[in-house]
Parts: C-alpha cells; sequence; structure tokens
C-alpha cells in the first residue's frame, strides 16, 4: 500500500532503501538528534525491516518505518528522501504518534518540508 501526491509517495521501506536508509543513520549529525546512534548497521536496517514485513499496523511501543522517496511522473521511482515512522501509544491504543526524518543528504534536492495535514 502506497500514498502518492505529485511530489512524493509514502510506501513500505523496501531492500532497495537499505543502502540510502543507513547512510542516513550513519550520518553522525542527523544521529545525534535522534534516538539511534551513528553505529546503525546495513545488518540493524535488514533486521528491522524483517520486523515489519507483515504490513500491519504496529503494536503499542512499536516504531515501524515507512520510506517517504521522490515522485516522478506518478510513480515512486525517485530516491529516499525521508522516513516517517508510526508509533502506537501504550496508554491510547487508538491514537498514533508520527516521527517525520528526511535525509540530510537529500534536503538540498528538495523544497521546505511538506507539512502533514
Amino acid at each position: 500500500m502506497s500514498l502518492t501526491t505529485d511530489r512524493l509517495t509514502l510506501e513500505p521501506l523496501t531492500a532497495v532503501d537499505i543502502p540510502a536508509f543507513v547512510a542516513d543513520r550513519q550520518d553522525a549529525e542527523a544521529a545525534r538528534c535522534q534516538s539511534w546512534s551513528a553505529g546503525y548497521s546495513t545488518d540493524d536496517a535488514e533486521r528491522l525491516l524483517a520486523a515489519q514485513a507483515d504490513g500491519r499496523l504496529p503494536s503499542p511501543g512499536a516504531w515501524p518505518q515507512l520510506a517517504l522517496h521522490e515522485t516522478s511522473a506518478g510513480d515512486s521511482t525517485g530516491a529516499l528522501v525521508g522516513v516517517v515512522a508510526l508509533h502506537r501509544l501504550d496508554d491510547q491504543p487508538d491514537t498514533f504518534e508520527v516521527g517525520v526524518t528526511r535525509i540530510r543528504a537529500a534536503v538540498s534536492r528538495t523544497d521546505a518540508p511538506h507539512r502533514l495535514e
């Protein structure tokens, strides 16, 4: 399942995204502002993908990651430019927190951050 606009596509992370995803997680400046360390590895990313392979909404406390790709002519063939995480709250299981991380290497290629509406 995916959600596509004229500029971005939100869809599950896949193995194709791993190199860009890991490179972003290994960016010390990005990691400084997040909950991961710059020691994030390809093995870590592969475990993450395997853990969320069923595509279901997260259980309370989990943070599944979704890819945010540039959209080209209505297709999500573009580069990974960010990641969206969904977090189901423990004390309010029908409520989700959304986290958005833009990949620093892609910021110069994209315009100002898009709003969540």
